[in-house]
């Protein structure tokens, strides 16, 4: 688990400028998480799985995760193929917007592998004041 919140702490790191590498690290740690929990499956299906682990959380189901959008994306950016090759690549403040949902979802991650079940999870991200929780 020690990767997966590394990338997490390494997401919550202040920059100035937004960059596709701020996502490509939180799809990392998501991947690892799902790896780790052997999810099994092709990213699509892990992707799938993970969001459905925690769909019971109002605010992962309030971002309503594009698990195409995530995965075509994370592929593009991680191995710069044509775009051509993707159909649901995002960029500019639809990747950033995107990013932010996957970091609460390695939130939630990190959380969950701490023992915390989602009714607690929920009510932490319910009561939570950061903008990493509530944005």
């Amino acid at each position: 688990m020690c990767p997966v919140r590394s990338n997490l702490v390494d997401s919550l790191e202040k920059k100035r400028v937004f960059s596709n590498m701020d996502f490509l690290i939180l799809a990392r740690a998501l991947d690892g998480y799902c790896i780790r929990s052997k999810y099994k499956g092709s990213i699509t299906n892990r992707m799938k799985t993970v969001i459905e682990k925690f769909s019971d959380i109002t605010r992962i189901k309030k971002d309503n995760i594009n698990v195409e959008e995530l995965v075509d994306s994370r592929d593009y950016y991680a191995h710069f193929m044509p775009r051509e090759r993707k159909e649901h690549i995002l960029d500019g403040f639809d990747l950033h917007d995107l990013t932010q949902k996957v970091r609460r979802l390695v939130i939630c991650c990190v959380l969950s592998d701490l023992g915390m079940d989602n009714t607690t999870i929920d009510s932490i991200f319910k009561n939570s004041n950061s903008k990493f929780i509530t944005a």
